[in-house]
C-alpha cells in the first residue's frame, strides 16, 4: 500500500549509521516508475534531531528513487540550488513514511549551471 496523492507523509533522515538528523512532514504527490515523490512547501516546519524546528525557506519537491541511492530534491529559481541530490543508503517505505539513510556525499546544480 503507498500513500495517496495529498496524504501527510513522515520523512525521517538519518546519519550514518542510524543517528537521527532531519525530520518533517510532507505532502505525498505520488509515486510513479522513477519512485515516490512529495511536496513541502515554503515555511514547513524542519528538525535536525531534537533541536527546535525551522522553517524551509522554498518549497522543494523530493524525489525518493525506489532503485537507486539517492534522494533528489528540486528547488525553485528563487533559490540558489536548482537540485540537491543526498548520496543514500536503501531507503525504508511504509505507506506515510519514507526512512533514509544519509551518507554524508551530496551533489548540487546551481540554476546558473554550476
Amino acid at each position: 500500500m503507498s500513500a495517496t496523492a495529498g496524504d501527510v507523509v513522515y520523512v525521517d533522515v538519518r546519519k550514518w549509521p542510524a543517528t537521527p538528523r532531519w525530520h518533517w512532514h510532507a505532502f505525498a504527490l505520488g509515486e510513479d516508475d522513477h519512485g515516490r515523490w512529495s511536496y513541502v512547501p515554503q515555511g514547513a516546519p524542519v528538525q535536525l534531531a531534537e533541536q527546535s524546528p525551522i522553517t524551509t525557506s522554498y518549497p522543494q519537491v523530493i524525489m525518493y528513487p525506489w532503485e537507486a541511492l539517492y534522494a533528489a530534491r528540486f528547488l525553485p529559481e528563487q533559490a540558489d540550488l536548482a537540485v540537491y541530490v543526498d548520496v543514500i543508503a536503501a531507503p525504508s517505505y511504509a505507506p506515510q513514511r519514507v526512512q533514509v539513510v544519509d551518507v554524508d556525499l551530496d551533489v548540487v546544480r546551481h540554476h546558473d549551471g554550476r
